[in-house]
């Protein structure tokens, strides 16, 4: 088998997976920053890092298309909020946000299942909450309903966990 079904419930697993053994077998011939990025700051297909500064961004595009397309992977949706680091990534790479609008404008994005900002560097959260009893079940059905896969939201909700 060459490729692997898109959608299939395997998926996330297979994926995380092949990202890991590519930090096993070529990480050795880049900085230990990029393998242990590919090896950790993966969530199925979205990688979230932060870097100090515009040269170490630029060299993380590099790096990372390097190292993953040895592996098989060609990265694309390439989203910055430095226009200097995303003019390094060729424009059909780019998120499609990126592609129609410019960093000047309020340019928002989905990352792993939260809107950014991209100008201002924001996360932030759209809710819509349907009317559920007041009752224990209602209120976690409501609270179980956020998705939240980078933990943002634990504190604040933790307390409406809590009456269970």
């Amino acid at each position: 088998m060459k490729v692997h079904i898109f959608g299939a419930n395997s998926s996330p697993s297979c994926t995380s997976f092949c990202l890991r053994q590519a930090a096993v077998d070529y990480g050795a011939d880049y900085e230990m920053f990029i393998a242990t990025a590919a090896e950790e700051n993966f969530y199925v297909n979205d990688c979230l890092i932060s870097v100090p500064d515009i040269e170490r961004g630029i060299q993380n595009v590099e790096e990372f298309s390097s190292i993953l397309s040895r592996a098989g992977f060609h990265l694309t949706k390439w989203l910055s909020n430095n226009h200097q680091v995303l003019s390094t990534v060729p424009e059909d790479e780019r998120a499609n946000s990126v592609q129609i609008n410019t960093l000047d404008n309020e340019l928002h994005d989905r990352v792993s299942g939260v809107q950014w900002n991209v100008a201002s560097d924001e996360f932030k959260f759209i809710v819509a909450l349907q009317m559920q009893p007041q009752t224990r079940r209602g209120i976690l059905s409501s609270v179980n309903s956020l998705f939240d896969a980078l933990g943002f939201l634990s504190p604040v909700i933790l307390e409406a966990r809590l009456i269970y």
